[in-house]
Order: structure tokens, then sequence, then C-alpha cells
């Protein structure tokens, strides 16, 4: 909500995408930075603690936000410390959660917990940007900022009543230096190639994808208000939601691998026809599209690595795999606005040097160079969706690597409520 928020209040402030996409900038390099020490915190600790801590910071920066805006001293600069901040926080909830999971379900289950997991996104995903988009148009940034910090009391008190379960380390890596801990991550995935082939392909993935969702909320903009650029957005959600309850029901793919690289074409294919003349049926059908196709790819991927990667290295080589995918991003964030405001859509205005080539396509005129970019992207995620069909270490990741098998020790008897999954999932299995 206040990601959304903040950013829609920037761009109609500004007018400019740099700045923009200078605020997910912002919140992305000291995630990416301190990631892999992020992992070895995450392994070392308690994982329900290093929730809790998260939360708990990010929320004393989404509180610093709420004061400047209340008291209208909120400038651009302090948007861009206190996401570096609030992002350098939540960074723990990623690696921390997926453990979690990986210990309170079953092999076979993982698909459905993965899918499961998808209803909280889901519900972010659509409710967070209408609610955002009405609160700006209506309140402003001062209200929604304090909507922000009452989520994430509940998100703390939540969190604060749920048992986690710790976990046996197998002892092979337990004389480990907190600094050979933090680059351990790196050494595993190396090892076994169709893991670090995964990890490329979603590098290369999502260095193209960023330059779609940082433009996308800006190309909306342009077309529309606040408030129905929000009631778009919420169909990501909807889309995840019903992903969700399809991999819920069904399970995963059974060849996952497979399975997530047919979602990169479907991407791909969606993405491109974002180029062409706009419509509030058509942006609402990519949206359901992709985000349906996202939240498969997600539980495929996830169902790999916890199967694949024993659950006391989950913090280690999850927060690599994580650092990985975002490792793109600044340059993707940062590349975005510039092109779409400097080159592209100029270029695409009636007299562009490019109007009269594309223009008898999909049109000139204001978003129309954004949506000439997304339409460039989405042919370069085919091209690599097709480079990575032919890789033998991903398509026969799930032959090739063992199944990985660490137990988990379970701290207090309820632990199987604290995921309200099949009784059959016992609160021993792992991934």
């Amino acid at each position: 909500m206040t990601n959304f928020g903040v950013g829609a209040w920037v761009y109609l402030k500004t007018h400019h995408a740099t700045d923009f996409a200078y605020i997910l900038l912002a919140g992305s390099l000291p995630t990416i930075v301190l990631m892999p020490f992020i992992g070895a915190i995450c392994d070392r600790l308690n994982r329900k603690v290093t929730l809790m801590v998260a939360e708990i910071g990010g929320g004393i920066a989404s509180s610093g936000l709420a004061i400047l805006a209340v008291t209208n001293h909120l400038q651009l600069w302090h948007i861009y410390v206190l996401a570096a901040v609030s992002s350098t926080f939540m960074a723990f909830t990623w690696p921390s959660m997926s453990a979690a999971i990986a210990t309170l379900v079953s092999k076979d289950q993982l698909g459905r917990a993965n899918g499961l997991m998808m209803y909280n996104e889901s519900a972010a995903m659509i409710f967070a940007p209408m609610i955002g988009g009405a609160v700006i148009y209506a309140g402003g940034l001062p209200r929604l900022l304090q909507l922000d910090v009452l989520s994430f009391a509940i998100a703390i008190t939540l969190i604060a009543t749920t048992t986690i379960p710790r976990v046996v380390s197998d002892g092979e890596h337990h004389d480990n230096t907190f600094l050979q801990d933090a680059f351990f991550g790196f050494k595993y995935t190396w090892e076994r190639k169709g893991l670090f082939g995964l990890m490329t392909y979603f590098f290369c993935m999502n260095f193209f994808g960023n330059m779609v969702w940082t433009l996308f909320t800006p190309l909306l903009l342009t077309l529309y208000n606040a408030k129905l650029t929000g009631q778009i957005e919420g169909f990501f959600g909807i889309g995840a939601l019903l992903g969700g309850v399809a991999v819920s029901i069904a399970g995963t793919p059974k060849r996952k691998a497979r399975g997530l690289l047919i979602c990169g074409f479907i991407f791909s294919i969606l993405q491109f026809t974002i180029m062409f003349p706009p419509s509030i049926a058509l942006f609402v059908c990519i949206a359901l599209g992709i985000s349906v196709a996202g939240t498969v790819q997600y539980t495929c991927s996830q169902g790999i690595w916890m199967t694949k990667v024993p659950a006391d290295l989950h913090g280690r080589v999850f927060s690599v795999r994580r650092m990985a995918a975002m490792l793109a991003t600044p340059i993707s964030f940062a590349s975005a606005g510039p092109l779409a405001d400097k080159y592209f859509g100029p270029a695409m205005m009636p007299g562009g040097h490019l109007a009269a080539t594309f223009g008898p396509i999909i049109g000139t005129g204001p978003g129309a160079g954004i949506r000439l970019m997304f339409g460039m992207i989405g042919l370069c995620c085919a091209a690599i969706s097709a480079l990575n069909v032919l890789n033998p270490r991903i398509r026969r990741i799930e032959v090739e690597l063992p199944d990985a098998e660490v137990k988990a020790l379970v701290e207090e008897p309820e632990v199987q409520e604290a995921f309200p999954l099949p009784r059959e999932c016992d609160a021993s299995a792992s991934a």
C-alpha cells in the first residue's frame, strides 16, 4: 500500500518516471549488498525473532515517513533514505519465511503451501493499490502512512503469536565463521549447475521484468487518475489469488522446471501486448495473466529450491538466490526512467524519430514510448526463455539433484497450528 501510494505521490508531484524509479532503486541497493550477510544471520538466529525484528524495523521507517508527512516536512530525499532503511529490515523477511515454511510442511505439500502463501501476497496486491489510490485521492499521503504504521503493528502481533520450529543442523558447517557463512551460499549454488542455471535465468528475466514493473504505474498514471490506476493494479492481486487457489488445489506441475519456463513464455507474450493501443480491458487482462503465471512460476521455483537445499542452509542459499535475482534491479531501475523520459517518450511523440515507424502500429503521444519499450522487453524475455529451454542442467534439475533431508526440532507441541495445512503434514518433515 505504501509502495504504491508513495510512488504515485512522487510521480504526481514531479511528473518524472526517473524520480519514481529512483525510489525503487533506493529500496533495492541495500538489500542487494547486504543479502549474503542477512542469510547468514537468518541461519544463526531464531527465525521467529528475525521476522519480528524485520517488521519492527519496517514499522519504524514507516513511522518516520508518517511524521514527516503530517508535519509537512517530507522531501524527496527523505523518501530515498527511509526506503533504504525499510528495505534493509524487510530483506530478512523472505529468506526467514521461506525457510520456516520448509520446516512446517512435508515435501509433497510444499507446492500447496507456497500456493497458500500467495494468498497473503494476493490480498496485499488486490487491496493495497486500491486502498492506496483511494486514500491518496481522498485524504493524501499522511493518512496513507498512518494506515501503514497500523498494518506493521498487526503484523508484529501475528508473528509474536505464531510458533515456528527450529532446525537441527547436520553439523557439517557448524564451525564456519560468520564471513564464511555469508559467502557459503555462492559456493553451494555454483557447485550445483542446475541451481546456478536457474538462478541465472531469473537474473536475466528480472533485468527486463523490473523495467516493466518500474514503468507500469507511470504508464497508467499518464492515462488515468490515481484511483483508477490503483484499481487496475489491484487485478495483479486478483490474478495471484486465482493462481494460488489453483496451485493449492491441484499442486504444482510434476515437472517444475518445465512449468516455470512455460510461464516465462507467457510473461513474454503479455509484456509484448502492452505495446498495443491502450485500453482498461487490455491492462486488466495483462495484469491477470501476468500474476497467474507469476504465481505458478513462483511455486515451481520455490518447490525446486526447498527440496534440493537442506533446511539448515536455506537462509544462506536463499539469500544468495535472492541477491542474484535482484542484482539486475538497480540497473533496471536506474535505466528505465531515463530511457522513458529522455529517449522513447520524446521519440514516440508526434514528429518524433520513431513515430513514423511504430506510430501506425501502436499510436503516438503520452505513454507510447513506454509501451514501445514493453514490446521490446517482451521479445527479449522470449529469447531468454528459449535459450534456457535448451539448457539440460535446468531441464533435468529435478532428476540430477537429489532431494535434501534435514529434520526440524519442534520447540512447542502445537507447532502444526502455525501453518494450517492438512493434518497429515508432520511438523518434523522438511524440504
